[in-house]
C-alpha cells in the first residue's frame, strides 16, 4: 500500500509539474522589472530592501474582458531584502500578499509589517 500511494504521488507531481513548467516556460511580451528610483531603505534588522516594479503578465485577453480603467496587465510591488550579514547565497524566501494593484498604494517602508515578516526571516 506504501508502494502505490508514493507511486501516485510520485506520478501527480511529473504529471502537474508538466503544465506549471510549460507556463512558466511560455514567454510573456510584457515581462519587465526595474528598481524603483529612490525607494530603497534599510530594514529595521540592519539589512537593505530594494523596491522593484515588475510587469508579469498580460490577464484575461481584452477580447475575453475588458474593465475599464483597470489595465490588464500584472503589475507588482516587489521588496528583495538583502541582509546585513549575507550568510547562505543559495537560500531565498517569498512571502507573498494582495492588493499590488490599488492606485492609493503607499510605497513599502521598514515597519510594513510583510516587509517586517521578511526581514525578519532573512536576518
Amino acid at each position: 500500500m506504501l508502494k502505490l500511494i508514493c507511486g501516485i504521488l510520485a506520478l501527480t507531481s511529473v504529471v502537474s509539474g508538466r503544465w506549471l513548467d510549460e507556463y512558466v516556460d511560455t514567454p510573456e511580451s510584457v515581462f519587465d522589472w526595474y528598481e524603483v528610483p529612490d525607494q530603497s531603505f534599510l530594514t529595521l534588522m540592519g539589512g537593505r530592501a530594494h523596491v522593484l516594479n515588475v510587469t508579469s503578465l498580460t490577464y484575461l485577453d481584452r477580447s475575453i474582458v475588458e474593465i475599464p480603467d483597470i489595465n490588464n496587465s500584472w503589475t507588482h510591488t516587489v521588496v528583495v531584502i538583502v541582509p546585513h550579514k549575507l550568510e547562505f547565497t543559495n537560500v531565498s524566501v517569498a512571502i507573498m500578499n494582495g492588493d499590488c494593484n490599488k492606485e492609493d498604494n503607499k510605497p513599502p517602508n521598514n515597519k510594513d509589517y510583510m516587509v517586517t515578516a521578511a526581514d525578519q526571516l532573512a536576518f
